[in-house]
């Protein structure tokens, strides 16, 4: 145990696997809440999305793991499991953004595109730690590899509740699951208030995505107008 715990590529793919499941954990518990209280989905629709999108990462890791097996008996396993790894990591960045700041219907291709690149990734995530550390010392490789990967489970959860609940949106934790997949320091981080200034608005979340009567615009531009 001692050996395999000196293997720097051991913790490398412990690290790759905590980022990807960080993104996975925060899409699981927070999908449900984030297309009702954010894009305005009602109870019936969010379950068809969310239910359809985990249909559609299922089937892809089916598919996958068949493309992937096809290009390894042909000498091609190297190329393989590494393009859909950065293909993944990288796509990931681009669907976090489109779903947390494009418009609706970029925000659901994004959604469905995230769990298209986290199926074709699911094969590589518990083939790759076997290659590399052969078959005797496989199942205590990806032991290890999972108990630090799924503490992403932990916190993604935890700290998504904690921002969600001090900042009332869901802005600020799509740039903290950015960055696990972009190293670096890269966002500016700004407290502000939702509604500053009208009295029925302020610090009201549901005004993030209801829309105003025409009583309600008048007050609303009165009271700013002060």
């Amino acid at each position: 145990m001692r050996a395999i715990l000196r293997q720097p590529s051991l913790w490398g793919t412990a690290l790759g696997l905590f980022s990807t499941n960080y993104v996975f954990y925060f899409v699981l518990t927070w999908l449900p809440y984030y297309v009702v209280r954010e894009r305005g989905f009602s109870t019936g629709e969010m379950a068809t999305l969310t239910g359809s999108a985990y249909l559609v990462c299922a089937l892809s890791s089916i598919v996958a793991g068949w493309a992937i097996d096809r290009c390894v008996v042909a000498g091609r396993a190297t190329i393989a499991y590494k393009s859909v790894m950065v293909v993944a990591h990288l796509g990931t960045v681009g669907c976090m953004l489109c779903i947390a700041f494009a418009s609706q219907p970029w925000a659901l291709a994004g959604i469905f595109a995230y769990q298209v690149i986290t199926g074709a990734a699911s094969a590589g995530v518990f083939a790759i730690p076997q290659i590399l550390a052969g078959p005797a010392a496989a199942a205590r490789w990806v032991g290890v590899q999972n108990c630090c990967g799924n503490f992403a489970g932990v916190i993604a959860p935890a700290l998504t509740g904690l921002l969600v609940e001090e900042t009332h949106r869901f802005h600020l934790h799509g740039m903290t699951v950015l960055d696990q997949d972009v190293p670096g320091p890269r966002i500016v981080i700004s407290r502000s208030v939702k509604g500053k200034g009208v009295s029925f608005m302020e610090n009201k979340m549901e005004w993030h995505y209801l829309p105003l009567n025409e009583a309600q615009y008048g007050q609303a531009v009165q009271e700013m107008d002060r």
